[in-house]
Order: C-alpha cells, then structure tokens, then sequence
C-alpha cells in the first residue's frame, strides 16, 4: 500500500472519542477508604487548601508580561515621541514641511499618551501602591513640563505663519513691482533697489547674520523716503514691501529664540525618570511574584506527588491526547488538500485525477524577489514571503478560490474547482485587484518597492493528487502553462489576461487591450490588461 493510503489509514482507523476507556472511578472511591488512602486524602486536602489560599494572596502580585509590556511601551513611547516633536519643530523651522499637521499629530499622541499613564486605572496592577503613586508623580511633572512646552510650540507656530506668509509673498511682491516699473518706464533706481533688497533678505532667510541684518536696515532705510515720487499704486505696492522685508527681520529673530525654548523644556528628563521609577518597582515586584511563585511551586509538587487521582488524570489526559492526535492529521491533510479531495481519499485511497472543464487559473509573482533576496537578511526575507502569502492566503479564502501551491515567491490558485462554479473567472479577477491592494499595504509598512505581475487563464484542465511523500493536489494542461505565461510576460504592478478570460469578464470590468505577445509553444496569443470594475451607469 502507498505512503498516502497509510496516511489516510491511519486517521480512519483511529477510534471515536466516545468508545475510549473512562476513568475507574467507582473503583478508585472504594480503595480510598483504607487507613493508607484516608490519609493520603486528608492529606491532598490540606494541601490543596493551603495552595489555594496562596494563589488568592498572590493574585496580586502576579506580573502579567503582555501588561508590562503594554505600560514599558508606552513609557518608552514619550522618549520617542519627544524626541520626535523636537525634530519636527526644526523642521518646520528650516521650512522643510509644507505645513504643521505633523507637529500637531505629534504633540496629540505624544499627550494622549501622557493622560493615559497619568489618569488612566491602573494599567500595572502588579506594582505596589507606593511604586504606582511614584510613576504616576513622575509621569504628573512630565505632563506640567509638556504643557509648558505646547504653549510655546504654539507660539512658534503663530509667528512661523506670519514669516512663512511674508517670505511666500515677498517675493512675488517685487516681481510685480518692478514688473509694473519696467511698464511703466520710471524710476530704474528704485527697481534696482527693491532686486538688491530681495537678495539681500533671500540671503538672510538663508543665513541670518547680523551684518545682512544691518545692510537690510540701510536698504530699507533708503527705500521708505521713495514712495512719495511714486504714483499710485506703486507707491502703497512698495510700503507693502517695505512692511514684508520688516516682518521677516524681526520674525526670523523670533523663531530662532522659539525654537530654543522648545527645546529647552526639559520633557525628556521627566519622561525618562518615569520610565526608570517604573523599572525599579517593577524589578521590586518580580522579586514578590517569584517568592510566591516558589512557594506555590512547592505545595504544587507536593499536591501532584500526594494525589491518588493521578491514574485517573493520567487517563483522561491520554484520552485528550487520542482525540487531539487524530484532530492534527485531520487538519494536516486538510492543509495539504482541499476537503473534498481530503474526503474522498479517506474514504477511498485509490488515484484521483478529475477533468474540469472550465476553471481560471491564476499565477501571481513577486517582481524583483532575487534582487530583494540578496539584499535581506535570511530572516527578515522570509518573514516577508510570509507575511505577503499570509495576506494572499486571507484574500483566498474570503472568495472561495482554491490555492494550489507557492514556488520559491510565485502564488498560484484556481477558481471553479474542486466544486465547479461559474463565476470563477469573476472571483479570480476580485482576488487578483485584492492582491494588489493588500501588497500596496504591505508595501507601505515595509517601505521596500513590491509589485506583484499577475497572469490570468480560463480554460480546462486536469486536477488530482500526485506523490507517495509529501503528495499534493495539482494542476495539469495548456490553461495552467498559458496563465503561467500570462505573468511571466505581464508587467509589474498590472494584470494580464488571455482572451479567453477577457471575454468572460469584458462586460463587468475595465481592461485594455496590450496586444499580441509570443508564448512559447503556442504563439502570438492576444493580451488584455485589466483594471478594474466598470463604473455602474445608473451611478452617473
């Protein structure tokens, strides 16, 4: 007989829980009642009541890892974000950001994040009063610094917005100007002086010095005793001018001297001596948890060693171990075979080869892979292939399609079979866009350039199980070599279709047309690249 009908076998040969041996109860109660057993049960009592007892008293003391994590976390998060608020505010001060949504997003988690530690219940429950009330005294003078702090990040943001507008305008301000002079013909003077007065506070803007300061003076100085040989407009075009180029002198100064008190508010002291406040106490309250744990451990043994109702544990426990022994092969084969496939080899182990005539069959492949392989550590490699094949796995199983097999970082799955269907061209093209929307997910958490180039067929093929080690189901014919083609030709980033499933989807989904390509052993074969749903007409 096969490896696969030993397999299949084995699990059908297993017997039902229910006509597994029960526990001799009955007989275990008589025996109790000797000198020996009375003993041995006053005993297990006793010990038992002890246990108890010393479980309830140390309940609180018992340190919940995923707690401590939590709390350590969001401590740790303060540094971070701190550390962050400050790096955004010089950015925004160097005007490397288009606008404030990231300092605000920052300073909103970054007191979120403080209120929760400080008023939220009691996040550690494993710490003693006294610790709690230390961390929380802690995290209080953090949130007083930070409030301080936000005011003055305020105030930055008040006369940033005044200089960003100034420098924004000034600018164009002077080209209109001198535009309108030049129009004009008068007064080339002063356009040469308002070109000089615009070098001189780009370069300020640049680099504020004090000697650009005072060239800027003198310049301005000149200038505010020509608007009276102006006619107007221009006269009140050049005191606007002159009132921008004043803004942004004293504005410049003002921000610098913000941005210094920003950072001068010492949060990340205070946000520090929390965290190490908590990690003391914490440390103070694993030393309690494990005296009691010691002890606990203790009456344990001595219950488990004392206990006459081990045989019937024992037992029982075998009987959990049966049942869950034969609820594992179940499930390995059924990760290994669709469940009617699974179903039909338990029941008889012969050969399985079935003809379907009409499936889809989709080939999905990761562009670039062996580039991203030789740059990734071995590691970080993999749990990225599992991370993009666990989303794909999850997209699989909501439309009903049936993964066949990964190789190497090619996905591969059918719809119509092994129970025929016949929207399986409509359910493979719904799980084709899904991908590459949860791999545009994933790109973003990784922030590596992954794209999928998928190839789509329908056809007929042949299906059934193959191997005696490590068999599986697999796919046979021209539409599994034609969609494998589809992706091999397909550009990153799109989905290509053969003409056979365009026509079957061509009047519910966008496609455009790619022209013939040459497939090996076939020929030129026409090409669709599909895009999407069709907008629904009565939504116009």
């Amino acid at each position: 007989m096969s490896r696969k009908s030993d397999v299949t076998q084995s699990i059908r040969s297993l017997p039902p829980p229910e006509s597994l041996p029960q526990a001799p109860v009955a007989g275990f109660l008589r025996q109790m009642w000797s000198p020996v057993s009375t003993a041995i049960v006053i005993l297990i009592f006793l010990t038992a009541a002890g246990l108890i007892g010393l479980l309830r008293a140390s309940r609180r003391f018992a340190v919940d890892p995923m707690l401590h994590e939590q709390y350590s976390g969001a401590l740790r998060s303060l540094l971070t974000l701190d550390s962050t608020l400050n790096e955004t505010v010089l950015k925004a001060s160097s005007g490397l950001l288009p606008n404030y949504d990231p300092l605000v997003r920052t300073l909103h988690s970054l007191r979120a994040v403080g209120t929760t530690l400080q008023t939220g219940s009691r996040s550690a429950p494993y710490l003693s009063q006294q610790g709690y009330e230390d961390v929380r005294k802690s995290i209080g003078t953090f949130m007083e610094t930070l409030s301080g702090k936000e005011q003055q990040v305020e105030r930055f943001k008040s006369e940033s917005a005044v200089l960003r507008n100034s420098q924004n305008y000034f600018p164009l301000a002077i080209r209109t100007f001198v535009d309108e002079l030049q129009r004009r013909q008068e007064s080339p003077l002063v356009a040469q002086q308002v070109e000089e007065l615009l070098r001189q506070v780009s370069l300020f803007s640049l680099q504020p010095l004090p000697e650009h300061k005072h060239q800027i003076e003198a310049q301005l100085a000149g200038l505010e005793r020509q608007p009276q040989s102006l006619q107007p407009p221009l006269d009140e075009d050049l005191r606007l001018i002159i009132l921008h180029s004043r803004i942004i002198l004293e504005k410049q100064h003002r921000i610098d001297e913000s941005v210094r008190e920003v950072l001068r508010f010492p949060t990340r002291e205070h946000a520090d001596a929390a965290r190490r406040s908590y990690e003391r106490h914490f440390h103070d309250a694993l030393t309690t948890a494990d005296f009691y744990r010691v002890l606990a451990a203790v009456l344990g043994v001595l219950l488990v060693a004392l206990s006459a109702s081990l045989v019937i544990l024992k037992l029982r426990r075998s009987a959990a171990a049966l049942d869950r022994e034969r609820q594992v092969a179940e499930n390995l084969l059924l990760n290994v075979l669709p469940k009617p496939i699974a179903d039909r080899l338990k029941q008889a182990p012969e050969v399985i080869a079935d003809n379907f005539p009409m499936v889809t069959v989709l080939f999905a492949d990761l562009v670039g892979f062996s580039q991203l392989s030789s740059r990734l550590p071995a590691i970080e490699l993999v749990s990225l292939l599992n991370r993009i094949f666990s989303a794909l796995d999850l997209v699989a199983e909501k439309y009903r399609v049936e993964k066949i097999k990964t190789i190497g970082d090619a996905y591969m799955v059918v719809a119509g079979l092994p129970i025929a269907r016949r929207d399986h061209a409509d359910v493979m093209a719904e799980f084709a866009l899904a991908a590459l929307r949860e791999l545009e997910l994933i790109r973003g958490e990784r922030e590596e350039n992954l794209q999928f180039r998928i190839g789509i067929n329908t056809g007929p093929v042949v299906a059934g199980v193959i191997g005696l080690r490590k068999f599986a189901y697999d796919l046979w014919g021209d539409t599994v070599n034609i969609a494998s083609r589809m992706e091999m030709h397909g550009l990153p980033g799109s989905i290509q279709c053969s003409a056979s499933t365009y026509r079957l989807l061509q009047d519910r989904y966008e496609f455009s047309a790619r022209g013939e390509i040459a497939i090996k052993g076939v020929g030129p074969m026409q090409t669709y690249l599909l895009h999407g749903h069709k907008a629904d007409p009565s939504s116009s």
